[in-house]
């Protein structure tokens, strides 16, 4: 079986969110990037998929020479090849031509399951899935919660949690599916944790094949992708508003200050 992963590199929770003094983007001279978190849990369901079935596994992203670190992240905890779009021509690119590219590049690996996050951290859009797979015209499940790959990996069944319910889907392979955290994988146990990259497997990756891929790689046009292609652009960035100071009451008999604090709610903060 081969097996497809996409990764992102997201900014780290953590890392303090500052605006150019124009407002037109984010500041990124200081920004940690880590891989996106959900996309850990479609690299680990990727490497348990080998170690089920064997074959291997390839890990796909689109950034510059940055992204290169966060994917020998994904080869060091075990996977065999990484393919990195790297290519002026992406930057500024929508979901939707992130989408175009990804679907362009990994189309040609001819890979038996596409696996990544549910969505990313940062944007929280969780629409590049979805538009791979239909660039791929292939199945596609969104926020797997647990897959059962069947023994001639030609079929899958892919559960998703809905409000007060749970979803089956029998699809056919290849396919598309975006991973959700606690994924269970072939009916084992629901994964906590992706697994972490060992001292060995940090050696191994250095060696590991990456291949860059630029847009002329893909079949696209410069009108398909980047700033020209992007049908949604984002005009400014606004920080948020400072949070006005809170009000303590600590004097007083406590019926008196329930009352009070049931009057502000209703008259000033207008919530009740």
């Amino acid at each position: 079986m081969k097996v497809g992963v996409l990764l992102k590199q997201v900014p780290d929770t953590e890392t303090p969110v500052r605006i150019n003094s124009e407002g037109t983007a984010v500041v990124e001279d200081d920004v940690k990037w880590i891989m996106n978190p959900y996309d850990e849990y479609a690299v680990e369901v990727g490497l348990r998929l080998k170690e089920k079935f064997g074959g291997d596994t390839v890990v796909a992203t689109m950034g510059d020479d940055s992204v290169v670190e966060r994917m020998r992240t994904a080869l060091a905890m075990g996977v065999d090849t990484g393919v990195h779009l790297n290519d002026a021509a992406f930057a500024g690119s929508d979901a939707m031509g992130e989408a175009k590219a990804l679907a362009a590049a990994i189309g040609k690996l001819d890979a038996d399951i596409i696996l990544c996050g549910k969505q990313a951290i940062d944007w929280d859009m969780a629409q590049v899935p979805g538009m791979i797979a239909e660039a791929m015209d292939l199945p596609c499940v969104t926020a797997c919660s647990a897959l059962t790959v069947a023994d001639d990996g030609k079929s899958a069944a892919a559960k998703r949690k809905i409000e007060g319910a749970e979803e089956t889907y029998e699809i056919s392979l290849p396919a598309v599916i975006s991973i959700d955290k606690g994924v269970v994988v072939q009916e084992g146990e629901p994964i906590q944790e992706a697994r972490y990259a060992s001292l060995p497997g940090i050696m191994k990756a250095k060696k590991k094949k990456v291949e860059v891929v630029g847009l002329g790689d893909t079949g696209l046009s410069a009108d398909d992708v980047g700033a020209a292609g992007a049908k949604v652009k984002v005009t400014s960035y606004e920080a948020l508003p400072e949070r006005a100071a809170g009000k303590v009451f600590a004097d007083g008999e406590t019926e008196d200050m329930v009352k009070e604090v049931v009057k502000l709610l209703r008259e000033e903060a207008k919530i009740i």
